[in-house]
């Protein structure tokens, strides 16, 4: 009879017996074949804890201060370990393209200005037809210099302060249209004089003059060739008579 008062069926009782000592022993490492019941995370310590019994906070800590079990999705952030925020320092502040802010442009925006006043009051514009284009352009140049230092302070103003203005004043300094001024100026002499030469009537002296020059030139250039050219002849022949 068991306790609440009821009878045992004796025969059933011991079938039940019976197969529970035929049930195989098991194995010898003293493991069972089965796998062992899920063990239930600590909700304190889901990662386990550190050697000094504090949990570890492999995602930091949620609102509820307890450590965080999944990554911080796109736009959230979870609190960090305080430890770990002392340890990471905050990176200084930088424009669009990784390089800090310089607190000043002013220098490069005067070697700017300036080149741009060289190049509008002192390029040739040998074309009579182009006279007009001439005249509004030395007219912009003086006005360039006259207003240069108020547009210097304003550009250098919205650089310090604005990271679009402060990419376009780089790049017209220091970037990749930064060589086209001195480039041009280098340019300038040769293309003010080429556009001279062509304008110039043909039985003028100075240009009669220049191609006797480069006549002259021609012929002393030919000749030394030649001789070159013959100098490597004879010791190419040389050469093949030895080896005969």
């Amino acid at each position: 009879m068991t306790a609440a008062g009821d009878d045992v069926e004796l025969e059933a009782a011991g079938r039940a017996f019976a197969a529970a000592m035929a049930t195989p022993e098991p194995p010898a490492d003293g493991h069972p074949d089965y796998p062992a019941p899920r063990r239930k995370r600590d909700p304190e310590a889901p990662f386990g804890r550190n050697p000094d019994g504090s949990p570890v906070l492999r995602y930091g800590l949620n609102a509820k201060g307890l450590p965080a079990q999944n990554p911080p999705g796109p736009g959230r952030g979870g609190k960090k370990d305080p430890a770990e925020q002392a340890r990471v320092q905050k990176q200084p502040a930088s424009d669009a393209k990784g390089t800090p802010a310089k607190e000043d442009y002013t220098r490069e925006l005067v070697e700017f200005t300036d080149g741009c006043w060289m190049l509008m009051a002192g390029t040739p514009v040998p074309w009579k037809r182009l006279a007009g284009f001439k005249a509004r352009m030395r007219a912009q140049a003086a006005l360039l210099k006259e207003n240069q230092a108020g547009i210097v302070n304003a550009v250098n103003l919205g650089a310090v302060h604005n990271e679009q203005v402060r990419a376009k004043v780089e790049a017209v300094t220091t970037g990749a249209v930064s060589w086209v001024l001195p480039a041009m100026f280098m340019l300038t002499p040769f293309v003010a004089s080429s556009a001279a030469l062509w304008r110039t009537d043909a039985g003028d002296p100075e240009l009669v003059d220049l191609a006797a020059l480069t006549e002259r030139d021609w012929k002393v250039f030919s000749e030394d060739q030649i001789r070159q050219m013959s100098a490597e002849h004879q010791a190419q022949l040389a050469a093949m008579g030895q080896a005969a």
